[in-house]
C-alpha cells in the first residue's frame, strides 16, 4: 500500500481537469492520500467520483501567497504534510511585446514555497511538455 502522500494543484478550468481524471486514477497506484487544490465546484466533484481524499479550494484568498515570496500559513499548513506535489500551470501564449511577462517569476515562489515546507519532491508542469 503506498504510503506517499501527494497534492496536485491544477487551476484549470472543468474540461482541462477532467483530463487529468485517467492520471489521477492512475496515481493512485503509487500514492496514498491523493488531494487537490482546485477550484471548489471541482474539489468536490473529484471527491465525489472518489478520486482524491480531500480538496482544498483554489479561490481562497491565501493560496494566492503561493504567487509571492510571502508565503500564507494556511497554505504552509497545507502543503507540509505532502511528500510530493505536482503544480500544473497552464496559460495563453504570451504575448511577446510585453517585457513585463515573466512566467518564471510565479514558479519560483511555487518552488520556494515548496521548499520550504519541506516537501521533498515537486513538479510544475506548463501544459505544454510531455
Amino acid at each position: 500500500m503506498p504510503t506517499e502522500k501527494l497534492l496536485i494543484i491544477h487551476q484549470g478550468a472543468l474540461g482541462d481537469i477532467i483530463l487529468t481524471f485517467p492520471a489521477i486514477i492512475r496515481l493512485q497506484d503509487y500514492y496514498d492520500p491523493i488531494d487537490v487544490l482546485f477550484q471548489s465546484k471541482i474539489g468536490k466533484l473529484t471527491k465525489a467520483l472518489g478520486l482524491v481524499e480531500k480538496w482544498y479550494p483554489l479561490e481562497a484568498a491565501y493560496v494566492s501567497s503561493l504567487f509571492t515570496d510571502q508565503i500564507h500559513s494556511k497554505i504552509k499548513k497545507i502543503l507540509k504534510p505532502y511528500t510530493h506535489i505536482i503544480f500544473v500551470y497552464f496559460i495563453g501564449s504570451p504575448r511577446t511585446d510585453d517585457p513585463s511577462f515573466d512566467l518564471g517569476i510565479p514558479l519560483l515562489y511555487v518552488s520556494q514555497a515548496a521548499r520550504k515546507c519541506a516537501v521533498t519532491s515537486y513538479r510544475i508542469c506548463d501544459g505544454k511538455s510531455g
